[in-house]
């Protein structure tokens, strides 16, 4: 391929709906430090798990449903199941990020969750500090796994109040039309098409999608075929660029160039 990165462009791109991370016990951790490495910028993605933003230091901005917003030192964001969020490009920023997978916690009842921005207090820190301590564990046995998840989960609730669940349908809704783009990708994806699909008009599904998203289905559905062309083509590099891209959508070797052209800006 020759052209780009691919190794470096599959570890800030994933696909929208993360299986990986609803596997039985799942729990992972993943540490940013300011200068060190920057929070990865992935397409708008959702997951059963539980994901808990911790910022240690410094400010990241993190979009969940359709509202933006940037968190500072010692505050929380609680991202609920199936909840679509993604994260802006962040540099200067010490952030630990947890998905913890809901058969893990037995502390917190189906039916309750956080607010979703939470509050500067001391539990950000006390957690930060608690997963500097664990983090050569937290990849264990299934059962030390619980034992994590259920200490930053018992740490959120003595700092923080519960809420009940709620369900909003245009985000139950906009889940299914992730899952759909995910599968369907490859295929002649219009805006006409998945408004119909969906029950939405034209113009009130692309100002939905819009704000879920932060950009039009057109870039949305490039980022997705292009993160497939990068995954096949490490799977199979004796293949043609242009056939591997044929397969995800792209008319071409040279569409598919000037799509990923733009990602790089």
């Amino acid at each position: 391929m020759g052209k780009f990165k691919e190794e470096n462009y599959l570890k800030n791109n994933v696909n929208t709906y993360e299986r990986a991370a609803d596997e039985n016990n799942y729990l992972n951790v993943h540490r940013y430090f300011a200068g060190e490495a920057r929070i990865p910028t992935p397409i708008c993605h959702f997951h059963d798990s539980y994901e808990v933003v911790f910022v240690k230091r410094g400010k990241c901005c993190v979009h969940v449903k359709t509202e933006s917003r940037t968190v500072g030192e010692g505050e929380i964001v609680f991202i609920d199941s199936f909840l679509p969020h993604f994260y802006y490009d962040s540099e200067g920023a010490d952030v630990y990020i947890a998905v913890i997978g809901k058969s893990l916690i037995t502390g917190l009842n189906a039916d309750e969750v956080f607010e979703t921005f939470l509050p500067k207090t001391e539990c950000c820190e006390k957690i930060c500090d608690f997963i500097d301590v664990i983090w050569n564990d937290f990849k264990a046995n299934g059962s030390l796994k619980a034992g994590i998840a259920n200490v930053m989960a018992g740490y959120l609730k003595s700092y923080y109040k519960t809420i009940a669940r709620t369900y909003e349908r245009a985000s139950e809704t906009f889940v299914e039309v992730l899952k759909f783009i995910d599968k369907e990708f490859y295929k002649d994806i219009t805006l006409e098409g998945l408004s119909e699909k969906f029950g939405y008009a034209p113009n009130y599904f692309s100002e939905l999608f819009n704000k879920f998203t932060d950009m039009h289905l057109r870039e949305y559905l490039n980022r997705r075929r292009i993160s497939e062309v990068v995954r096949l083509k490490l799977e199979r590099p004796e293949e043609s660029l242009s056939k591997i891209a044929g397969e995800c959508g792209f008319k071409s070797e040279k569409t598919f160039y000037r799509a990923y052209k733009d990602y790089k800006r």
